[in-house]
């Protein structure tokens, strides 16, 4: 009896399972292509959902969302026809698709399922690309598939896991199942996010140490930086409204900001005195490489647009052609999307920023964290191509602002 109840409650579950892996498979994944294959999947998989969730559509009544998914509309269209892009409809009708998506998704599933769900998917596969990363240290020989990629060499375990080499030598990093490192510890670190903000689940500090671990292998110096914002957010968010320690941060932020600016401004100067400007991960952060770097080039170049087409941007198609121009990438998401849609490209960014200040799951000071981590994440990557981004814009419209309150008040209370 117990076990018939048992895979009744799997199967029961299993739909949910699956959207949460959909998610993370469009969101940057390896194994998803983005040329037109991509594409028709996304609509098919738009036409099962919709249908799907077209009933609580109408009962819940979304409406904040509803109003997000017109204004994605509007801007689309408007911009396509002042920058004259009309042939370029399928190339708009693609960028719609992920949003429509996302929202269509939020309708599903909660958003306390749903990271229930990732916190699960993101412990396996840590572990599982741990175990391959370990292996590919010992012997890579053991690694099946090796596909060139520029200067980089792929070499894969399985359709699961990715180790990254730059030139087949040297720095071996840990993709898991995503096409680069960084974007692997991006989804760990909201997964050390959700697992902070889980009232309920135990052992917390033994996901933090995997998650720290797998962070670890990917060698990415923007996701060490990050999941320091993380530890400390776990941290700030612990502490009671009005405890001693709470008070004083908020009365010394000033001074720690402009400690903060003071230890930016004299990075060179600290890197060389701890002799770490030979270090591959460290050095990146010497002023003359981070100037250098495509993320900082990403953002100059893009706001380089944006200055000459503030109204309306280029376009995308345009936009495209005008970074290449540049040598440059859309990987900086909020200033990509100004240089896309001009001024009104700004509501993407403003999204996450009203959305966090009104989340009532953590105080004051962790949601000035939690907005730097957002921001520092969201122009890493091109996360407008990212369906899990926009799921999370759309769960945040969604959240009332008193759900977490109560729960999470009772656990991170910490009087200091």
């Amino acid at each position: 009896m117990n076990r018939d109840l048992e895979v009744k409650t799997i199967l029961k579950s299993l739909p949910d399972w699956l959207l949460v892996v959909f998610v993370i498979m469009f969101s940057g994944s390896y194994i998803r292509g983005l040329g037109s294959s991509g594409f028709a999947t996304l609509m098919i998989f738009a036409g099962i959902f919709t249908a799907i969730a077209l009933p609580t559509i109408n009962k819940n009544n979304n409406l904040k969302g509803l109003c997000m998914l017109a204004y994605c509309v509007v801007v689309l269209l408007i911009n396509m026809i002042m920058n004259l892009e009309n042939i370029n409809l399928l190339g708009y009708l693609s960028y719609f698709i992920i949003p429509y998506i996302a929202f269509i998704l939020s309708e599903l599933i909660e958003f306390d399922r749903f990271k229930s769900i990732f916190i699960k998917i993101m412990l396996f596969m840590c572990i599982y690309s741990l175990v391959s990363y370990t292996i590919f240290i010992e012997n890579p020989d053991v690694l099946i598939g090796i596909e060139h990629a520029g200067g980089y060499i792929k070499y894969r375990s399985s359709i699961f896991h990715v180790i990254l080499m730059f030139n087949g030598v040297g720095l071996e990093r840990n993709c898991g199942i995503f096409w680069e490192p960084g974007i692997f510890s991006t989804f760990i670190i909201i997964a050390c996010l959700f697992v902070s903000l889980t009232p309920k689940l135990k052992n917390k500090f033994l996901y933090y140490i995997l998650f720290a671990v797998t962070i670890f292998t990917t060698k990415s110096t923007a996701g060490y930086m990050i999941f320091i914002c993380v530890i400390l957010f776990i941290f700030v968010n612990k502490l009671q409204k009005g405890s001693k320690v709470y008070s004083w941060l908020c009365f010394s932020l000033p001074i720690l900001l402009l400690l903060a600016l003071i230890c930016i401004i004299k990075l060179d100067d600290i890197i060389f005195a701890l002799n770490l400007q030979h270090d591959p991960t460290i050095s990146k952060l010497l002023s003359e490489n981070l100037y250098n770097s495509s993320r900082f080039i990403a953002i100059q170049s893009n706001l380089e647009i944006f200055f000459e087409n503030p109204i309306f941007g280029v376009g995308l198609k345009q936009i495209g052609m005008l970074l290449k121009d540049l040598d440059s990438y859309d990987t900086a998401t909020s200033f990509t999307m100004l240089s896309k849609f001009g001024i009104w490209g700004l509501a993407y960014t403003m999204m996450f920023v009203v959305g966090i200040f009104k989340f009532n799951g953590c105080n004051f000071l962790a949601r000035m964290i939690l907005l730097i981590i957002a921001m520092f994440i969201v122009n890493k990557e091109p996360h407008d191509a990212f369906l899990f981004t926009w799921l999370i814009m759309f769960f945040f419209l969604k959240t009332e602002k008193s759900k977490y309150k109560s729960s999470l008040e009772n656990e991170n209370a910490v009087l200091i």
